[in-house]
């Protein structure tokens, strides 16, 4: 119930029922001294109540027909917001198989990186997997691009970097392609009016970090701090900034590649020398992103149709590659591998009776992933 006196001096007010769903119903209202009579009149139906005011409450009786109902109103002040109930997360949150390898960070619990360098995509252990897979016949033409001996250039410095830690072992080639990587990173501009220009800025900070990561034993501290300071400097220029915004866990960019990709390789790479860009995308994604991811997998959907799959399901791979790696296991909820079945569904014929709003966009790319 509102109520305010008008300028004549009267006494004004409207009743909201949620339970109705009703709100705005006018109402009459009495006061003298510290008896409050309201009629409210809809139509055929009346009622009538009648109560004292002591101190922030109305306690009286409401009266329709013969039915008495006592009531209570209790004054809430004006311009203080509702509390807002925070809802229960903690079945949609990661499971955490030993809490001595996790960390508090800002109220939210978070894997702690490995020590060891390289952590980020691939680890020492995968060398011999690794080592097999370009050896097979059919990877022969990676393999040759290998073994080249031209100096890396700006989409295959991450190929190499990976040439000359896990493969050749090679310094010399390590040492060029951290040179490379500074050159590229500390001369790179971005038209901030061109649309989604912060894709292509977290895909210069992922090459940057794999660089930093798989040829850190490489790296000089003069080296380390330069590659520190770009780092940086490219988280400030994209959308959500530096330090991220807290939010839009389920839309926005934010929500995308920003957080789960680009910060987040390149915290895990930082993270001896800085831990603080982890700490911010490590957080950002276990209090919120993760939870909303998990509460849609139960599911077997996704939150955004089919066709943001190409940009929204793939940048939600990258922290499920990321923390396995670094020997976290699967943090999403295992009902993630069965959501691309209804997208394989909604891309059927006649499904556009199943597909959501965004799954009937012009190039649908849900099925591939």
């Amino acid at each position: 119930m509102k109520i305010a006196r008008t300028p004549a001096g009267e006494w004004r007010g409207t009743l909201d029922n949620p339970e109705e769903g009703v709100s705005g119903i006018a109402i009459g209202v009495a006061l003298t001294g510290d008896t409050v009579k309201l009629d409210v009149s809809i139509g055929a139906y009346s009622a009538t109540f009648e109560g004292k005011l002591s101190g922030d409450r109305i306690a009286g009786q409401w009266t329709h027909q013969a039915a008495v109902v006592p009531f209570t109103f209790t004054r809430r002040t004006a311009n203080a917001p509702a509390q807002a109930v925070a809802p229960d997360l903690r079945r949609y949150q990661a499971q955490i198989a030993n809490p001595r390898d996790w960390m508090d960070v800002d109220g939210t619990e978070v894997p702690i990186p490995p020590s060891e360098h390289p952590r980020l995509y691939l680890r020492a252990r995968d060398l011999d997997d690794l080592r097999k897979r370009i050896e097979d016949p059919g990877s022969s033409r990676f393999g040759t691009t290998c073994s080249g001996a031209r100096p890396p250039i700006r989409r295959s410095a991450s190929k190499w970097t990976l040439c000359a830690i896990f493969l050749n072992r090679d310094p010399d080639l390590g040492q060029r392609t951290i040179a490379a990587a500074l050159g590229i990173l500390e001369s790179a501009t971005y038209d901030k009016t061109v649309q989604d220009i912060s894709r292509a800025i977290g895909r210069m900070m992922v090459t940057g970090a794999i660089v930093y990561d798989w040829c850190y034993p490489l790296l000089t501290g003069e080296q380390k701090q330069r590659f520190l300071a770009q780092e940086v400097r490219l988280a400030k220029l994209m959308e959500t900034g530096y330090p991220p915004y807290d939010g839009s866990y389920l839309t926005g960019h934010g929500s995308e590649w920003m957080i789960m990709r680009d910060m987040l390789s390149a915290g895990v790479a930082l993270y001896d020398e800085s831990p603080e860009m982890y700490g911010y995308a490590a957080n950002r994604f276990f209090k919120g992103l993760l939870p909303a991811r998990n509460f849609w997998y139960r599911g077997h959907a996704f939150h955004q149709g089919s066709a943001y799959a190409e940009t929204r399901v793939s940048s939600e791979l990258y922290p499920l590659w990321i923390f396995d790696r670094m020997g976290f296991g699967n943090v999403y909820n295992p009902s993630q591998q069965l959501f691309p079945t209804r997208g394989s569904t909604c891309a059927a014929p006649m499904a556009s009776c199943c597909a959501p709003a965004t799954a009937r966009a012009s190039n649908p790319s849900f099925v591939p992933c």
